[in-house]
C-alpha cells in the first residue's frame, strides 16, 4: 500500500473509532449514581439514606430524587430511576433500531448518490447529531437524537468498507 492508501485507512479508522464511542455512550450516559429518595410531607420532608437507591419509603412513593454527587448522567439529569428506569434500555433499543434502518437504506443511497457523498454526509450528520444530543432538553429529545445517530452509524458501517476497498490497488481487490 502507498502513502495515499495509508492516509485513507487512517481517516476511515478515525471515523469508525468515533462511532464505537458513540455506540458505547449509552453505557455511560445511563449510569445511575447514588441518589436520595425524598417524600414531600408538607413542612417535614422525609429523606432516606442516599447509599440505598430506593423508590419507596415505608410504602410511600418518592416524590423526587436528589443526586448529591458531582456525576451528571442522563439518568440523574431526567430522573430516570424507579418508575422511569425502563427509559434507559428503551433509548438503547431505539438507537439500535436506527442502526438497523441506517444499514438497510445506506446501500441504496450510496448507489444513487455515490459512496463518497453518502459516507461524508453520514459522518457529518453523526457529528452534528451527537452535538445536538449533548444538549437535549428531555429524554424524549435524547431518544430521538439517538435514533438518528443510530441511522448514521448503521449507514457509515455499511458504506465504509466498499468505499475503502475502492482505494486498494486492483491486484489486491481480486480474490
Amino acid at each position: 500500500m502507498g502513502k495515499f492508501q495509508w492516509l485513507v485507512t487512517i481517516c476511515i479508522a478515525s471515523a469508525q473509532f468515533t462511532m464505537g464511542w458513540s455506540m458505547l455512550q449509552m453505557s455511560f450516559a445511563s449510569m445511575v449514581p447514588d441518589y436520595t429518595c425524598i417524600v414531600d410531607g408538607g413542612e417535614n420532608d422525609t429523606t432516606f439514606n442516599d447509599t440505598l437507591n430506593v423508590c419507596h419509603i415505608n410504602g410511600t412513593e418518592c416524590s423526587r430524587y436528589l443526586f448529591p454527587g458531582s456525576v451528571r448522567t442522563a439518568a440523574s439529569e431526567w430522573g430516570l430511576v424507579c418508575d422511569l428506569k425502563w427509559v434507559k434500555a428503551t433509548v438503547t433499543s431505539i438507537q439500535m433500531a436506527g442502526v438497523f434502518l441506517g444499514a438497510l437504506i445506506s446501500g441504496q443511497i450510496s448507489d444513487l448518490f455515490g459512496r463518497r457523498k453518502t459516507l461524508y454526509s453520514f459522518v457529518l450528520a453523526h457529528i452534528l447529531l451527537n452535538g445536538i444530543a449533548a444538549f437535549s432538553a428531555s429524554w424524549i429529545m435524547f431518544a430521538v437524537m439517538r435514533f438518528f445517530i443510530g441511522i448514521s452509524i448503521g449507514a457509515i458501517l455499511v458504506v465504509v468498507f466498499p468505499f475503502s476497498i475502492e482505494f486498494l490497488p486492483i491486484k489486491w481487490r481480486q480474490s
